[in-house]
């Protein structure tokens, strides 16, 4: 009788629970509609406001000089002349946009690869070894992390300067092997990713530091190095105010310093507007950085996200 009378009383029981829940989720669930929606809307105005240049950029790309003056900027002229603005720039004043390509790729693949290295070894030591003088070091990073780039340009300028480097492509490529915020996001990341005992057994096991480094905590630490070679690479590449001051001489410039040129041209005495095949040049230089990106970003969300999640 009383094993029935339970069996009764469950079913009810169990729909007064969900009468229950449905009654706290209505209100709830309204809500979250609401702000959904709001949401929503201010996604697309930003969604809107981030590509309507990149829509900008496509679509003037394929204009001639004179349809750049005499169309609506946001749809096509006359004549689509994209294959001819790339083939423009690519063979103008003997190809020198192939150059600045080159000299970009050069400062990306030295410059930012060396900050990713430099940044992975200093980062993986502070987050694994104990010294004298750690917590003074971790200041003088945040620290470091606050002062803009810009602010240090002109010292940076006068030292390479004395030092007989500047015009040179190393004025380029050693400021940028300094990543503050590289160094930092490796240390936080190591300190969470990389198990301390793991460390200590490989050491009983009679690996040393180097081929503890190499064969288990660099493929531990994989998302978060490409994650700083991501932003690493994304900084060298958009770098133009420290090539600008360093290099005065033109088959050293960056794609960011070039396009300007190429750009001032349309103004002062004898003035020649090429503003088709700057604005080709720029969809052009945008390209392999959006690649990048979108090949590398599945490592950067991951990146991100392990080193702030403790387990």
């Amino acid at each position: 009788m009383t094993a029935l009378t339970a069996h009764r009383k469950a079913p009810s029981r169990a729909a007064a629970r969900s009468n229950r829940a449905a009654r706290a989720a209505a209100p709830v669930s309204g809500r979250r509609t609401r702000k959904s929606t709001v949401l929503t809307i201010v996604m697309i105005v930003f969604t809107l406001y981030s590509f309507v240049p990149l829509v900008w950029l496509l679509v003037n790309a394929t204009k001639s000089q004179p349809d750049l003056y005499s169309s609506f900027g946001l749809w096509f002229g006359k004549d689509f002349n994209l294959f001819q603005n790339i083939a423009d720039t690519f063979t103008y004043r003997g190809g020198i946009f192939v150059q600045w390509l080159g000299n970009t790729l050069l400062y990306v693949v030295v410059g930012a690869g060396g900050a990713t290295l430099l940044a992975t070894v200093a980062g993986y030591g502070m987050a694994k070894y104990n010294f004298p003088g750690k917590r003074a070091v971790f200041a003088v990073v945040l620290g470091a992390i606050a002062v803009p780039g810009t602010a240090l340009a002109v010292p940076t300028f006068l030292l390479f300067s004395q030092a007989g480097l500047t015009n040179t492509p190393w004025s380029v490529i050693l400021p940028s092997l300094i990543s503050p915020f590289g160094f930092y996001l490796i240390w936080t990341y190591a300190s969470e990713a990389i198990p301390t005992e793991l460390l200590e057994a490989a050491r009983m096991d009679g690996a040393g530091e180097f081929r503890t480094f190499f064969t288990i905590s660099l493929r531990l630490l994989a998302p978060g190095i490409v994650t700083v070679a991501l932003f690493a690479i994304v900084a060298t590449w958009n770098n133009y105010f420290l090539p600008l001051i360093m290099l005065s001489d033109p088959t050293w410039y960056p794609l960011t310093v070039g396009l300007s040129q190429w750009s001032a041209q349309a103004t002062g005495v004898g003035a020649q507007p090429i503003f088709n095949l700057v604005i080709t040049g720029s969809l052009i230089t945008i390209v392999p950085i959006v690649a990048a990106f979108l090949v590398l970003q599945r490592y950067w969300q991951s990146g991100l996200a392990a080193g702030s999640v403790k387990q």
